[in-house]
């Protein structure tokens, strides 16, 4: 199993540093199936950055759906709640993307969600 880094994502998704970009490619098609994971916090750091640096300023559909091509492929795996965490992202546009882990946390578990965000708790409702 190889754990992939934020950068390398941003370099595949926007190829905005084309001769990283090509490295990046390259290695991921090294890979066989399920041997790539992205974890969480990698998940979290992109939609910051893709969504708040002025070189990217994806918007949180645009983000969700270049996620959602790159990880068809069959190398990459993620967990259940990350992958939950990406649908409620999507379904709430209004959430960051650490609420949306807590929200896929709680849900995965059963917990209760303690909060005080008030855009957390109408999907609370």
């Amino acid at each position: 199993m190889k754990f992939i880094d934020t950068n390398v994502i941003i370099r595949v998704l926007t190829n905005d540093e084309p001769h990283q970009s090509r490295i990046a490619k390259s290695e991921i098609k090294k890979c066989r199936a399920g041997e790539i994971f992205v974890s969480e916090s990698v998940l979290t750091e992109l939609f910051f950055v893709l969504g708040t640096h002025k070189e990217y300023l994806m918007s949180r559909h645009d983000i969700c759906d270049a996620l959602a091509d790159l990880l068809v492929g069959q190398e990459f795996v993620i967990s259940e709640k990350s992958q939950e965490a990406l649908s409620i992202a999507k379904r709430h546009s209004r959430l960051d993307f650490t609420d949306c882990t807590l929200l896929a946390q709680s849900n995965f578990n059963k917990n209760h969600l303690l909060t005080l965000d008030k855009d957390l708790l109408k999907v609370l409702k």
